[in-house]
C-alpha cells in the first residue's frame, strides 16, 4: 500500500502532507524559528483540471526528510515539493498530451497574524485609471505578505506568464496554464524585509539566469555615466554650418550645456535616409561626410576631451554591396575597422534587439571598450553582450508608420532597470511633444533611467520647448549629483507610500539613499509620503526643492510634489554642521579633495574643504537671501544645509 502522509522538515520550516480522495493536502506548515502556524487549517495544496477529463488520483511517492513527490499517474504529472532553508519549493512536471490547468489553494490560506492577509501581486501596480504600472514584465512579479512586524512570505513563479501569476489566478480555478510537456516552479520563502527584500529575492532569481560578465568589464564602466544622449543628424543646424558645409562639434556641445546641462554622448547619423539613391554602402558614406573618416576621428576626440562620448550606428539592413555586385567583406569586420578609424566609443545597434558574437569579438581586436546600445530590447542571451538599450516608446499605430507619437502615460517602471541596474536604459519616444514629452522626461527620471534628446527627426525639427527642455536640465543635474545611488546594486520600485496617487522608488547605496516621486493627482501633495528608518547622523534633503525634508519621530518623511510632477529626496550622512551662535560651518570629518558650493540669490562659488570652519557672515553676498552650502567630490553630492537668511538667523539667536 502506497504512503498516504508524510512530514518535512528544514532548519526553518516543517510541512505536512497527506493525499485523500479529494487530492493532495498540506495539513501543516510552520514557521520552527518563531514556533508559529503558518495555515490555520489544513488546506488542498494543489489541483489540477484536464480539458475533458478528469486528472485520476494522487500518490505520494519518493519521500525523503525535506522532501516529497506527488504524483498524477492518469494526467503524468509530477509535483516535488521540497524544504530548503526558508523556503518551500515546488517543482510541477507535466508529461500530459494536453495542456493543463494548476492552482494552489494554501496560498491563499497562509497568515502571518490572524488577521485576513494583504497580498501584493501585479494587479496591485497600477495606477488611478486602472492601467499596469511595470513594463517590460518579462518575469511574473511575486505575490507577497507582508505583517506588520516585518515578517513577509513572497512566493515567485517560473514557467508562468507574467500576467496570470496573481493571487487569484494562482490560488482558485481556472488557474495556471501548464502546456503540455511543460511545467512550473513555486517558490515560497519566508523572511523579513517587506517588499525591498521580496524584490530582492526575485531580482537575485532572474540574476542568476545570466552571465553579466560584460557588465564587470572596466573599460565598459563610463557607459554608467551616460544619463543624456543626443540623437544628431548630420545634416541638421544642430552639428552642421549649412553656410561652410563644416561641422561644428564645440558650438552643437556648448548648445547642448546650455540647453540641456550638457549631453554624456552622441550618436552621429546621416546613412539614412540617403542610403539607397545612388551604390554607396553604409560603410563609404563616412568617407564622404565633411573631413571623411579623419575629420570624424578629430569630432570624437574633441568631445571627449569635453567629457562627450561618441556613438556611430550599424545597419544590418543594408544590402547596397549584395544589391550592386560590389562585395566590401563582412559586416563584423567593417565595422570594427570603422570603429577603430574613427575612434568611436559606442555602436548603436539600429532596428536591433541582438548582435552575434562575432561583432563583439572583433571590436574588442580592433578597439577595445566599444560599447553596445541597442534600438530594440536586448533580452536573453542578446542580454549579456549588449550592455544599454533604448526603452522607446512603440507608436500609436503602426500602420501610420514613424510619424505617429504614442501617448505616454506616468508612472511607468521598468523592470528591467531594477532587476539590472548596470544595465542603462535611454526612455525616448522620438515623436512626443508638449504633455507626452513632459512624461517621457518624467518617467526617466522617476526610474531612475537616461534619456534621448533627439530634435531633428530626419529633417521633422521638433525642438524642445523652454519649460521641456528646463525639466530635462534639472533631471540631469540631479542625476549627475547622485550616481553613487542611481548605479547601486538593489534598487526597489514601487515601494510603499502615505499618500494615495503618489509613488516611490528607492535607490539606495551605502553613502546615500535617493528616494524618486510621482504624485499623479490633480493637486498638489505636501506632507508625509514616506515611512523610513532613519539613521542616526543622517538627515533628508529635498533635492527636488534644495530644502531639508523633515522626518518625524515616527519616521515619517514629509515632501512637497507638484500635481502630475516628479520630486526627489536623498538621504545623506551630516558632513556639514552649521552652529548658530558661532555663526559658523564646519565639517564632521576632514574630506580630502572635496570642495564646498556656496549659492545665494542666483549667485555661486566654490571653497576648498580644507577643515577650517567658515565664517557665514563672510560667505553671505546679499544678507537678505539664504544660504545653501553643498559639499560634493567631483560631481558627487556628500551633503548640504540651508543656512537661513540674516533677518531668520538673528532672530533664532
Amino acid at each position: 500500500m502506497s504512503q498516504t502522509e508524510h512530514s518535512l522538515h528544514s532548519v526553518a520550516l516543517s510541512c505536512h502532507l497527506a493525499v485523500r480522495r479529494d487530492g493532495a493536502w498540506l495539513d501543516e506548515f510552520v514557521d520552527r524559528a518563531r514556533g508559529q502556524a503558518l495555515l490555520p487549517a489544513a488546506t488542498l495544496l494543489c489541483q489540477l483540471a484536464a480539458p475533458g477529463g478528469d486528472c485520476g488520483p494522487v500518490l505520494l511517492d519518493g519521500v525523503a526528510a525535506n522532501e516529497a513527490i506527488l504524483r498524477w499517474p492518469d494526467a503524468r504529472v509530477d509535483l516535488r515539493v521540497r524544504l530548503e532553508g526558508p523556503a518551500m519549493r515546488l517543482l510541477l512536471t507535466s508529461r500530459h498530451d494536453a495542456g493543463l490547468q494548476a492552482w494552489f489553494p494554501f496560498l491563499d490560506a497562509l497568515r502571518l497574524t490572524e488577521a485576513s492577509p494583504l497580498w501584493l501581486d501585479e494587479r496591485s501596480f497600477h495606477d488611478g485609471r486602472g492601467r499596469p504600472i511595470v513594463r517590460h514584465a518579462d518575469w511574473p512579479l511575486p505575490l507577497v505578505q507582508i505583517a506588520p512586524t516585518g515578517r513577509t512570505l513572497t512566493a515567485l513563479g517560473q514557467g508562468v506568464a507574467a500576467r496570470d501569476f496573481a493571487l487569484a489566478t494562482a490560488t482558485r480555478p481556472p488557474g495556471l496554464a501548464i502546456p503540455s510537456d511543460a511545467g512550473l516552479q513555486l517558490a515560497i520563502h519566508l523572511h523579513d524585509g517587506g517588499w525591498p527584500a521580496a524584490f530582492a529575492l526575485l531580482r537575485e532569481h532572474v540574476r542568476n539566469q545570466f552571465d553579466l560578465a560584460q557588465y564587470a568589464c572596466a573599460d565598459l564602466a563610463w557607459l554608467r555615466e551616460q544619463l543624456v544622449q543626443h540623437f544628431t543628424f548630420l545634416y541638421g543646424r544642430e552639428i552642421l554650418n549649412l553656410d561652410s558645409g563644416q561641422f561644428e562639434v564645440d558650438r552643437f556641445l556648448d548648445e547642448g550645456e546650455r540647453t540641456f546641462g550638457g549631453y554624456d554622448g552622441f550618436l552621429i547619423w546621416g546613412v539614412y535616409p540617403r542610403i539607397g539613391v545612388d551604390e554607396r554602402t553604409q560603410w563609404e558614406f563616412y568617407d564622404d561626410f565633411p573631413g571623411g573618416r579623419a575629420g570624424l576621428r578629430q569630432m570624437a576626440r574633441r568631445a571627449r576631451e569635453r567629457g562627450v562620448r561618441f556613438f556611430i550606428p550599424y545597419k544590418p539592413w543594408d544590402r547596397s554591396a549584395d544589391i550592386h555586385g560590389r562585395p566590401v567583406g563582412h559586416d563584423h569586420e567593417q565595422l570594427a575597422r570603422l570603429a577603430a578609424d574613427v575612434e568611436a566609443d559606442g555602436v548603436f545597434l539600429d532596428t536591433m534587439s541582438a548582435i552575434s558574437p562575432e561583432f563583439r569579438a572583433a571590436l574588442d581586436q580592433a578597439r577595445p571598450g566599444v560599447a553596445f546600445c541597442s534600438e530594440g530590447r536586448a533580452k536573453g542571451a542578446a542580454f549579456q553582450m549588449i550592455t544599454s538599450s533604448w526603452d522607446q516608446s512603440p507608436n500609436r499605430d503602426f500602420a501610420q508608420g514613424n510619424w505617429s507619437a504614442s501617448e505616454e502615460a506616468m508612472p511607468g517602471v521598468d523592470l528591467w532597470r531594477f532587476i539590472f541596474p548596470e544595465h542603462r536604459l535611454f526612455v525616448i519616444n522620438r515623436h512626443a511633444v508638449g504633455d507626452d514629452r513632459i512624461r517621457i522626461i518624467q518617467r526617466g527620471f522617476f526610474s531612475g533611467m537616461g534619456w534621448v534628446v533627439w530634435q531633428d527627426i530626419f529633417g521633422l525639427v521638433l525642438t524642445y520647448a523652454p519649460e521641456e527642455a528646463a525639466l530635462l536640465k534639472k533631471c540631469r543635474t540631479i542625476f549627475r549629483e547622485h550616481l553613487e545611488a542611481l548605479n547601486a546594486p538593489a534598487p526597489t520600485p514601487l515601494i510603499a507610500t502615505l499618500q494615495p496617487g503618489v509613488y516611490a522608488n528607492e535607490f539606495p547605496a551605502s553613502g546615500k539613499r535617493l528616494w524618486t516621486f510621482y504624485n499623479e493627482n490633480d493637486r498638489a501633495i505636501q506632507g508625509a509620503v514616506l515611512r523610513i528608518e532613519p539613521r542616526p547622523g543622517w538627515h533628508c534633503v529635498d533635492v527636488w526643492r534644495d530644502r531639508e525634508a523633515p522626518v518625524d519621530a515616527d519616521g515619517h518623511l514629509a515632501v512637497e510634489i507638484d500635481r502630475q510632477g516628479i520630486s526627489a529626496v536623498v538621504e545623506l550622512p551630516r558632513r556639514l554642521l552649521f552652529d548658530p551662535q558661532a555663526n559658523q560651518i564646519g565639517l564632521a570629518q576632514p574630506l580630502p579633495g572635496a570642495t564646498i558650493q556656496v549659492r545665494q540669490a542666483g549667485r555661486e562659488w566654490s571653497i576648498a574643504a580644507d577643515g577650517a570652519p567658515l565664517e557665514v557672515q563672510r560667505l553671505r553676498a546679499a544678507s537678505e537671501a539664504p544660504l545653501l552650502i553643498r559639499l560634493l567630490k567631483g560631481n558627487e553630492l556628500l551633503d548640504q544645509i540651508v543656512v537661513p537668511a540674516q533677518e531668520e538667523h538673528d532672530a533664532a539667536r
